[in-house]
C-alpha cells in the first residue's frame, strides 16, 4: 500500500506564484520580475537563517556561500526527482504546474532572484535587463530575449557581451539536487558578469 504524499516541511506554507515569464518573455518577463522582486525576497527570507541578509547593505560573498550551504543542506529533503524532469521546459511548462510542485518551482525562482540581487550588491554596474544583444541573436544563445543580469551601458552591438541568468543557476541547482548530483558553487556560475571587475575571486588576489 502506498503512503499518502506528505508536503516537505521546507515548502509548507511557502505559497506559490507564477514565474516571471507567465505573461511572456522579454520586456513582460522583466516587468513581472521587478514587480515581484521584493515579495520573492521576503518569502524566501522567511525560510533562511536570520543572520543571512539578502538586501543592501550586505556581504554578498558571504550570503552567496550561505545559499550554497543552505540549498545543499535542505533542498535534498524537499525537492522531488520527478519535479526536475530534464524534458520539462521551464518557460513553457512551469506556469502550468500546480500544488506542491508549483511551490517548489516558486522557491527555485525566488532563490534565483536573490542570487541576482546579491550579484547587484557585488557588482553595481550590473542590473536586470533583457538580452537584446546582436551577437546572442545571431548565435542563438539561450538567454536572448530573456530577463537576465547584464551591464545596461552595453550597446546592442557590443561584441561578446557578458550576461548571466541567476534564475537558470537556481534551476540547475534544483535539477542537480533532485538527481543527487554535484553542482558548482553559485559564485562560479556568476562568473560571466563578475569577471571584468572581480577576476581576483576566481584566480586569486594577484590577478591583473
Amino acid at each position: 500500500m502506498s503512503l499518502p504524499f506528505v508536503q516537505p516541511r521546507l515548502l509548507r506554507g511557502y505559497g506559490a506564484e507564477p514565474p516571471p515569464w507567465h505573461r511572456g518573455t522579454g520586456d513582460a518577463e522583466l516587468e513581472e520580475l521587478l514587480a515581484s522582486r521584493e515579495r520573492r525576497l521576503a518569502r524566501l527570507k522567511g525560510r533562511l537563517p536570520a543572520a543571512l541578509s539578502l538586501a543592501r547593505p550586505c556581504d554578498p560573498l558571504a550570503s552567496l556561500a550561505w545559499l550554497d550551504t543552505w540549498t545543499t543542506a535542505h533542498w535534498p529533503r524537499a525537492m522531488r526527482r520527478r519535479w526536475a524532469d530534464p524534458l520539462v521546459d521551464p518557460v513553457g511548462d512551469w506556469p502550468r504546474a500546480g500544488g506542491t510542485q508549483a511551490t517548489a518551482y516558486t522557491m527555485v525562482i525566488d532563490l534565483g532572484v536573490a542570487l541576482g540581487e546579491l550579484t547587484r550588491c557585488l557588482a553595481p554596474a550590473v542590473d536586470w535587463g533583457v538580452d537584446h544583444f546582436d551577437d546572442h541573436a545571431a548565435d542563438g544563445v539561450g538567454s536572448f530575449g530573456r530577463a537576465v543580469l547584464l551591464n545596461p551601458s552595453d550597446a546592442a552591438d557590443t561584441p561578446g557581451p557578458a550576461v548571466c541568468s541567476p534564475i537558470d543557476l537556481a534551476l540547475m541547482r534544483f535539477q542537480a539536487t533532485a538527481r543527487g548530483d554535484f553542482d558548482e558553487p553559485f559564485l562560479a556560475g556568476l562568473r560571466p558578469v563578475l569577471w571584468a571587475t572581480h577576476r581576483h575571486l576566481y584566480v586569486g588576489p594577484q590577478a591583473n
